[in-house]
């Protein structure tokens, strides 16, 4: 058997506690700087991903804000184009109504006649061609009122005599008043119808 190891001393059983404590101490201190070193990155990495996020979902906000609106004046644009074509496939659906009626007004009909008149009186045509279908459609019509007139005055009806006349009256105007229309749309244009040898081409305005 070997010497025996010689007992420690009490004060250096203390010297190698103090020691083991110190250790302890600073490892438990380096483990906990760990710790909240992490805590730390994690909290800053946490800051990055919210900022990020956030940077993202702003500029995604205002890509769909401008696309919404690029949309909105899409569907106004295709709103008013299509109230615009709807507008003017009625515009040409009324013109074709009013021109190639399925029936006549029938000028005995006070109902019929008024209509007539406030449907023409609406139609605002300006071109030669449409003008003068028009007054050949108030001229047939005057015509059979012409007849209704001669009617009542054969009947001795003074009042739907009287009617009649006022009607033809009527007539009259409107066909003045749709060509006085025509005739200054026409003057406008005035200069554009004379030709090399200063001749007037009136019949390039009446069949256009």
């Amino acid at each position: 058997m070997g010497p025996k190891k010689p007992r420690k001393t009490k004060a250096e059983l203390e010297a190698e506690r103090l020691l083991r404590e110190e250790e302890e101490r600073k490892a438990k201190l380096l483990e906990e700087k760990r710790i909240n070193e992490e805590i730390e990155a994690k909290r800053i990495e946490d800051l990055r991903i919210q900022k990020e996020n956030y940077n993202f979902r702003i500029t995604e906000i205002s890509r769909l804000e401008i696309e919404y609106n690029n949309m909105l004046e899409r569907i106004k644009d295709l709103i008013s184009q299509r109230i615009a074509e709807e507008a003017l496939e009625a515009e040409k659906l009324n013109w074709e109504k009013f021109k190639n009626p399925t029936d006549e007004p029938d000028a005995s009909n006070q109902r019929d006649m008024n209509t007539f008149i406030s449907l023409t009186n609406e139609f605002e045509v300006k071109e030669f061609p449409e003008t003068l279908d028009i007054i050949e459609k108030i001229e047939k019509v005057a015509s059979n009122m012409d007849e209704v007139w001669s009617d009542r005055l054969a009947d001795g009806d003074n009042k739907a005599q009287h009617q009649s006349y006022n009607y033809l009256n009527d007539f009259s105007n409107m066909i003045v008043n749709k060509l006085d229309k025509a005739t200054a749309n026409c003057l406008r244009f005035v200069d554009t119808l004379w030709n090399d040898k200063q001749e007037m081409h009136i019949e390039s305005v009446i069949s256009s």
